[in-house]
């Protein structure tokens, strides 16, 4: 007989072997036996009734080894679910060899629509905590106490997630999976897929030692999950506690969905884009810290230290952070910019705030530029404190429109109105701009110099501008009021009469302009507004309705007269003969369309009076004076009279 065919007779001899032994297991091994012995087994490792309600079967595929249909491992008494894991049907694949010594060894377990149902009660006591069974029972057969499981599949399962104390009730449906644990050491590494509200999730993990995790020590960790709404990645220590400690990096294009897919309603009215984190995190029972933290939400990027404490129902933020730049407009629902100068009346959009609910924080920031409430300030250092809906942020040191100084801020929100309160120290602020941004008034240009302690409430922008409430001065330098040039009207008629005193293109210069103010139900009134420079001054008083957004104002300008012979006119007042006629000017109506209008009552009287001492009618009221006549009444012919009416010499 030749080699090859003796290797073929061989071959065969060895399948007809096995065959007959397939053809014979059921007769071999008791699968009753087996059945309460894994049962037995189960429990007694998991503390939990593990039961096998449907038939128990050797199959041959689609590989050698034990069918079993409708197994249960129980929940913890008063449980809401009936148990803590069940599958339609576990394969469990065994190798066929140590069968006929009475010993069962596990290859690859099988799950068909498994579910595992994880709760929480009101006490916080998991479901998942398992404890072995003590016992002096002894247990016949021959299940091995180093029974090892090379690989678990999970085909279309379920996971239910239900925390009762923080009203949390998840799902993770179609879940499908491979677990491989080889018999070489004790790790663990996974892959697969799950749907978590009709959003696909891939996800893949190892373990570096189960022992270790089963003993309540760190174990070596790295967990990956990918979809179309976040990319994540944890590498570092877990403990079965749910303790860990490690790197995490996290990117999702929307932080809203996000929020969203995971259960949670998202009232902020704007932002909440792209989201990207880089950072260390250790997590323990109602604490996770993040330390050498990047941040980067809504093109905002934040660099720093944070601790989120989740132990009562409102989570605390504490921890001190660097921002390169932070609008918070589209999270407290103002726009970005208010509404200009040539529209009417203020938003009525409800203001919203409900951002100050859902958290509390006590933080430091330092902000590189921070816009709010339609204020832009720069190089912020900031002290917040966010407790109960009440927010109060301290800027001992920030750059505003040019200039510096301090702010207080403080904006509660936990009454059925929201309240405001602002305290403001500057120095060498932009004028324009700073009005311009916060109260839609263009027309003035310069340097300022404000102090403002002002309160209001209101659930608009509407609102709060009506109810405006405070004090405050302001006075700025070297600048401009555009549409009005009362150097002008306080120098000659003839500009007044031709409009070239009164035009869009009419500007006011000052050396120094201001006053001190009180407000009241969003009336700001002051008493001694004060203008100065070469060519005038000028002094008023009157009222600016920010509610109403309009003026009614009276600003007196006098001339600053040039004397030619060192001597001044006389006009009978306190003046001492260095200023002009004074030329009342009215400055009232909408903040779109500002009237300015002039008040020649004294012009005419000084007309009057110079007819009567027998001068041009309009010599010396406006700075241009001759004092080389003699002041005292005098007879003249008709000739000379015309003459001095025209001024002619």
């Amino acid at each position: 007989m030749n080699r090859s065919l003796r290797l073929g007779l061989i071959a065969a001899a060895v399948l007809v072997a096995v065959g007959l032994a397939a053809m014979a297991l059921p007769f071999l091994v008791s699968m009753s036996t087996y059945k309460t012995e894994i049962e037995a087994a189960a429990t007694h490792a998991t503390g939990r009734a593990l039961r096998i309600e449907g038939p128990m079967r050797i199959a041959f595929f689609p590989s050698p080894g034990i069918d079993a249909q409708n197994v249960t491992l129980a929940n913890v008494p008063g449980g809401r679910a009936a148990h803590l894991a069940e599958a339609r049907s576990v394969h469990v694949a065994l190798r066929l060899v140590p069968l006929f010594s009475g010993r069962l060894e596990i290859a690859a377990i099988a799950l068909d629509k498994p579910e595992v149902h994880f709760e929480v009660n009101s006490d916080g006591e998991a479901n998942w905590t398992l404890t072995r069974v003590h016992s002096g029972q002894s247990h016949a057969g021959h299940i091995p106490s180093d029974l090892h499981i090379e690989s678990i599949t999970i085909a279309d399962g379920r996971v239910t997630y239900q925390n009762t104390r923080s009203e949390t009730l998840r799902s993770l449906d179609h879940v499908d999976g491979s677990f491989v644990l080889p018999a070489s050491d004790h790790s663990v590494s996974a892959k697969g897929a799950f749907v978590e509200r009709a959003t696909p999730f891939r996800f893949t993990a190892s373990l570096d030692d189960t022992h270790k995790l089963l003993a309540g020590d760190p174990a070596k960790v790295s967990l990956g999950l990918d979809s179309e709404v976040l990319t994540s990645q944890f590498k570092g220590t877990f403990t079965r506690s749910g303790d860990s400690d490690g790197n995490i990096a996290l990117d999702t294009p929307s932080l809203r969905k996000l929020i969203e897919l995971f259960g949670r309603a998202v009232k902020v009215p704007g932002g909440l884009g792209r989201l990207s984190l880089h950072a260390h995190i250790a997590r323990r029972p109602h604490l996770t810290t993040l330390s050498d933290a990047a941040l980067s939400l809504d093109g905002a990027n934040v660099r720093g230290q944070l601790a989120i404490a989740t132990a009562e129902h409102v989570p605390m933020l504490t921890g001190s952070l660097d921002v390169d730049r932070l609008d918070l407009n589209p999270y407290l629902g103002t726009p970005h910019r208010h509404q200009g100068p040539h529209e009417e009346g203020w938003s009525k959009r409800p203001i919203r705030l409900d951002v100050l609910h859902a958290v509390n924080a006590a933080l430091s920031l330092s902000v590189g530029s921070l816009d709010v409430h339609h204020l832009s300030i720069d190089n912020a250092k900031l002290h917040v404190l966010l407790q109960d809906a009440h927010l109060t942020a301290d800027l001992p040191q920030i750059a505003l429109y040019g200039g510096e100084g301090s702010a207080h801020l403080d904006v509660d929100a936990s009454g059925a109105v929201p309240a405001y309160a602002n305290r403001l120290r500057f120095q060498r602020v932009d004028a324009g701009a700073f009005l311009a941004d916060t109260i839609g008034v263009d027309r003035f240009a310069g340097t300022a110099a404000l102090d403002l302690t002002l309160g209001a409430h209101g659930e608009n922008a509407d609102a709060i501008m009506h109810s405006l409430a405070g004090k405050g001065a302001i006075v700025l330098a070297n600048g401009q009021i555009h549409g009005v040039s009362l150097g002008d009207i306080a120098h000659t008629v003839e500009a007044v009469l031709h409009g070239s005193a009164i035009s869009d293109e009419a500007l006011t210069s000052f050396r120094t302009m201001g006053g001190s103010f009180a407000v009241d139900e969003g009336v700001l009134e002051t008493h001694d507004f004060h203008l100065a420079s070469s060519v005038l001054v000028a002094t008023g008083e009157g009222q600016v309705d920010l509610g109403n957004r309009t003026i009614d104002f009276r600003i007196v300008p006098r001339a600053v007269l040039q004397e030619r012979d060192g001597r001044a006119p006389d006009y009978g007042d306190d003046s001492g003969g260095r200023y002009g006629v004074p030329v009342p000017v009215h400055v009232q109506g909408p903040w779109s369309h500002i009237h300015f209008g002039a008040n020649f009552s004294n012009v005419f009287t000084g007309i009057l009076q110079n007819l009567e001492s027998g001068r041009a009618p309009f010599k010396d009221l406006f700075g241009h004076t001759d004092h080389r006549q003699n002041s005292a009444k005098k007879h003249r012919s008709v000739g000379d009279m015309i003459k001095n009416m025209l001024g002619i010499h």
